[in-house]
């Protein structure tokens, strides 16, 4: 049987295909990026900075490469105050870092949490 139908069976039986450490940091940056961009308006600019809200009432979250997460104030305020560390990050080693082809990405805080646990089994599994 061919591989690619071998593969589509499996996938089908939901059996899991075990992937390599390189692919499953490949997908974490892709499935990151992916994220990102649904906050992107056509005029480039991100959908969660509202500057017609009170600073206080949109607070914007960064996750970073290394998986910190960081807190400020939005609406017109955003990039003009104290940036806040929201949590540290789970990942130091640079051999790793590599693979994340983003500085840090604008997402609502859950997505932040979700995709730094994520680096952190990561880590866990990895190092």
């Amino acid at each position: 049987m061919p591989k690619n139908i071998e593969l589509h069976k499996l996938m089908n039986n939901n059996i899991k295909i075990k992937m390599s450490a390189t692919e499953e940091l490949i997908k974490l940056n892709n499935d990151i990026i992916e994220a990102s961009k649904k906050y992107i308006l056509p005029n480039n600019t991100c959908s969660l900075i509202n500057s017609e809200e009170s600073p206080n009432a949109n607070i914007i979250y960064h996750l970073y490469s290394d998986g910190e997460i960081t807190s400020q104030k939005g609406g017109w305020a955003y990039g003009q105050r104290s940036v806040f560390t929201s949590a540290s990050r789970v990942i130091y080693d640079d051999e790793i870092k590599k693979y994340f082809t983003f500085h840090y990405v604008v997402l609502p805080y859950e997505e932040c949490r979700e995709f730094r646990e994520r680096m952190s089994r990561f880590k866990c599994n990895h190092t």
